[in-house]
């Protein structure tokens, strides 16, 4: 039977040796034989005769059965000579069809099968197959307990059963009398006797599977024991697979990596050095990455391959199909973000993007992308996943980044003035006169900020009385530029002044009204408030040289029905500077 079954595992291996062989057995009688070649053929040849041998065995095996049969006449034991030919018969055919697969070199002979190639594909067919080595490890890793657990379960059933039958033993013990008849003792004696053996059945049975039991839990070990096996096979075994997979993987990673490092060397030091912010460079260097990362997977599942451990194989592959179903949803982004990372998305780089209120320039585009204003201290580190809700266009070289510079004379909305001292994504800082205020740079650009340093005008309204009416056309305009010309001359901004305009403006309620504007350069931004005096004095000077009158507002207040009368020439005057 041994040597029976040594040919039946070497007719299931032979065809596979033969497929991995260098040369099928129709080359080898078409090609030249070398001497490897030859000895091969001894082999197959040996083989074949050793199969030959074992179908002759059996045919002479089965022939013996059969007439043993003829002469049997139990009906169990010919269902077991009938079994024993069966398996025989069986274990021809299986030889047969080694020979001929051994004879031909394994060829493989589906393609000449009608009923193969009209087959349709059963997925759930193909995936048990596949995941058959997965459960069959975990079979194996729970039998035991799953033995302990049955023995136990079939010995309570037994208890029972014994109970049971004890039972109706003893009933049927104390049923028998001699006062019965003969027949009725009989047929007692006949139902005891069966019952007896029921029971010694039973006692045989829970003796067995107590034996069973026993030797199951003696040879169960101590938990640390039984740990430290098991982690001893893990590393050994498949541990070991595991490790060195995973060493491959990141082996050809690092690989990959520095043979792209290398090729970036040397193409530094080439004739053409190549940009990386150009499209082209940016799909060679994200495809070579996908490919480092399919290489590195590829030789991960083909060292599993190689070393034949199929569970940790499946388990992997299963792994990378999870996580290809949950990247399906992640498509549309993923598209995206690929179009992103390659420069050719809504958001590139080198163009202007507006994020937060403020104006910056996409320095580079990655898992975290690099915004930058030059005007403003600092960079904006942005993840991709905010980028890809932002759109870029490109820029002017002359279009401002921010409305001021550090250093700059600034007018608020609401009147400050200060100097900025510094400016960040996050906050601005000025100094006004006696302290220094903060604001968030999104607030201050809502603070509409007037840059004085870039050269700023300083408009005053002025009046004077209508009794001068008849020269307020020709010479107040005149005496007012000269005056405040001369002044100025004098004062410490004389080298800031641009240009001094005097013109009438209009003829107000109770004045004669005069616009005066002088355009100052940024130099003399600090003194914007001080300018402001200065004009408002010159004109009162000029007033009082020239005799003219400065008139003031008159608000008169009519009383109604119910007051005292007053004279129809009385008012209320209140006075206020212009």
């Amino acid at each position: 039977m041994n040597n029976r079954q040594t040919l039946l595992i070497i007719a299931v291996i032979c065809p596979l040796v033969l497929l991995t062989s260098p040369g099928h057995a129709l080359e080898q009688i078409t090609e030249p034989v070398s001497g490897t070649q030859t000895h091969q053929l001894q082999q197959t040849r040996q083989q074949l005769q050793e199969i030959q041998n074992s179908i002759q065995e059996k045919r002479a095996s089965i022939e013996l059965l059969r007439r043993q049969l003829k002469q049997e006449k139990g009906d169990a034991e010919r269902r077991d000579l009938e079994w024993q030919i069966e398996r025989e018969e069986t274990d021809i055919s299986n030889l047969r069809r080694s020979f001929e697969n051994i004879a031909i070199g394994g060829v493989e002979l589906s393609v000449f099968d009608p009923d193969q190639q009209d087959k349709q594909f059963d997925w759930q067919q193909e995936l048990q197959q596949i995941l058959k080595p997965v459960f069959q490890e975990l079979k194996e890793l729970t039998e035991k307990p799953r033995q302990i657990e049955r023995l136990k379960s079939r010995l309570a059933i037994l208890d029972n059963q014994q109970r049971t039958a004890q039972r109706a033993h003893g009933n049927v013990v104390r049923l028998l009398d001699d006062s019965l008849d003969k027949e009725t003792r009989q047929r007692l004696e006949s139902v005891r006797q069966t019952w007896l053996k029921r029971l010694n059945d039973i006692q045989r049975e829970i003796e067995i599977n107590q034996l069973q039991l026993n030797v199951l839990q003696e040879e169960g070990d101590t938990l640390f024991v039984k740990i430290r096996q098991s982690i001893n096979e893990f590393f050994t075994g498949r541990g070991l697979n595991l490790a060195l997979s995973i060493a491959a993987f990141f082996l050809t990673l690092f690989l990959m990596k520095g043979l792209y490092g290398l090729y970036n060397r040397l193409n530094l030091h080439g004739r053409t050095r190549a940009i990386t912010s150009t499209t082209g460079r940016r799909m060679l260097a994200y495809g070579y990455q996908a490919l480092s990362v399919f290489m590195s997977i590829l030789v991960a599942l083909t060292v599993l391959y190689v070393l034949g451990d199929t569970v940790l194989l499946v388990l992997a592959v299963i792994l990378l199909l999870i996580i290809l179903l949950g990247l399906r949803n992640y498509l549309p982004r993923f598209i995206d973000e690929t179009k992103l990372l390659l420069n050719i998305g809504a958001v590139r780089e080198r163009e202007r993007v507006i994020y937060n209120g403020l104006p910056w320039m996409v320095r580079s585009l990655g898992m975290y992308s690099k915004l930058y204003n030059p005007a403003l201290d600092g960079l904006l580190r942005l993840p991709i996943s905010v980028m890809l809700d932002l759109v870029s266009r490109p820029y002017r070289d002359d279009e401002p980044w921010f409305p001021t510079q550090t250093g700059d004379w600034v007018m608020m909305s609401d009147g400050t003035i200060g100097q900025v001292l510094r400016q960040t994504p996050e906050i601005v800082q000025i100094r006004t006169r006696g302290t220094i205020r903060t604001y968030t740079t999104t607030s201050f650009l809502g603070g509409e900020p007037r840059n004085l340093s870039a050269g700023y005008g300083v408009a005053i309204t002025f009046g004077i009385d209508y009794q001068h009416q008849s020269i307020s056309i020709t010479e107040v305009p005149k005496i007012l530029h000269q005056s405040i010309e001369q002044a100025l001359q004098q004062s410490e901004m004389r080298e800031h002044v641009e240009s001094i305009l005097v013109e009438f403006q209009e003829a107000g309620a109770s004045s004669l009204n005069y616009m005066i504007y002088v355009t100052m350069k940024g130099e003399a931004a600090d003194s914007y408030y001080v300018l402001n005096r200065l004009l408002q004095k010159i004109c009162v000077d000029t007033c009082n040289g020239h005799g003219w009158v400065i008139p003031f507002n008159q608000l008169t207040v009519h009383a109604g029905s119910g007051f005292e009368a007053v004279s129809p020439d009385a008012s209320v005057n209140t006075s206020q500077g212009s």
